[in-house]
């Protein structure tokens, strides 16, 4: 099964300007522990290669003996990458099981001064009483925002989805980006999100992977499809539909609604399709997602995670 849908592009850098609020990180950072003593920079990156092209690899050695310490760092080009990256975790290299996650970074490398950084508990300064943003805070925000856009779609892409864009810096945006960071720590709270929340988070989290032209379905008629994505590749412009199945850890993504969003592909003309889980597959699912792998694909709440933890450290500097 394909890691996900159009494979990994590569994210233009980004110069710093002194118009904009705040700056991307370059790349998304990864940590690779269990390493083999022998493993060195080019060992390592190319064993990435077997699933993605890393931006950079190198292998924390000590400085008297210049032995490796068994564990490293890599660099992927965006958050789409990392979750590839990371479904390489457990693979052997050199007999060794080697582990891969998205880094955390020191919070001095903070690359985003959010009006409110978005903690479990933040306490404020000089000793004020702690401020806690919670998911219904940061959904009530974004529900309202929802309800007064003239357009869902014109919202989608100005507002919300478009994290890439420096220019808009509205309070839907900033709520979006908390609730990313939030999430990102706390990704158990994902079933508690509204349908439509977790529809226009999807949305803002291909932004962050390169993803243009999103626009989300009616949703009382989505005939299988919430969001709808493209991409520029060297073979030309993309069509990718995502079905998004905000489900609680018990309840599984079953085959013939995979089969539902995979019927939507010719109608469509599309290049791929995928199905975004908070929960699971059923083994009938992963079944036929295996057998049409270069069709559709799907994410489940483990590469979702990763997903959110990586679009975090993008804008925050933080996962």
């Amino acid at each position: 099964m394909p890691a996900w849908p159009g494979g990994a592009a590569r994210r233009p850098r980004r110069a710093q300007s002194a118009t904009c609020r705040y700056d991307f990180v370059m790349g998304v950072r990864l940590f690779l522990g269990s390493l083999p003593w022998e493993a060195n920079s080019q060992t390592v990156a190319g064993f990435l290669w077997q699933w993605v092209s890393p931006e950079s690899a190198s292998v924390v050695a000590d400085r008297d003996t210049g032995q490796s310490k068994g564990f490293g760092w890599a660099t992927v080009w965006n958050p789409e990458e990392a979750v590839i990256a990371c479904r390489a975790d457990g693979s052997e290299l050199d007999g060794r099981s080697v582990t891969i996650t998205v880094a955390r970074l020191p919070r001095p490398h903070s690359r985003v001064p959010l009006d409110v950084r978005v903690e479990d508990e933040l306490s404020g300064a000089d000793g004020a009483p702690a401020l806690v943003l919670t998911v219904a805070d940061l959904q009530e925000e974004l529900l309202g925002a929802l309800a007064n856009a003239e357009s869902g779609d014109i919202w989608t892409r100005e507002a919300l989805a478009r994290l890439d864009d420096h220019a808009h810096t509205g309070s839907a945006r900033r709520g979006m980006e908390q609730l990313v960071h939030l999430l990102a720590q706390n990704p158990q709270r994902l079933p508690e999100l509204h349908p439509r929340v977790f529809e226009h988070l999807i949305a803002a989290l291909l932004s962050a992977s390169g993803y243009r032209d999103i626009r989300l379905s009616v949703p009382s008629a989505d005939g299988g499809v919430d969001i709808y994505a493209t991409r520029n590749t060297c073979f030309g412009r993309s069509l990718y539909l995502v079905q998004c199945k905000r489900y609680s850890p018990n309840r599984k993504v079953t085959r013939p609604e995979v089969q539902l969003t995979y019927g939507v592909l010719a109608a469509n003309a599309a290049t791929q399709a995928a199905i975004i889980t908070t929960s699971s597959f059923t083994k009938p699912a992963q079944d036929f997602l295996h057998e049409k792998q270069h069709d559709i694909s799907g994410l489940d709440l483990s590469g979702l995670k990763v997903w959110l933890q990586a679009t975090s450290q993008l804008l925050h500097g933080d996962a």
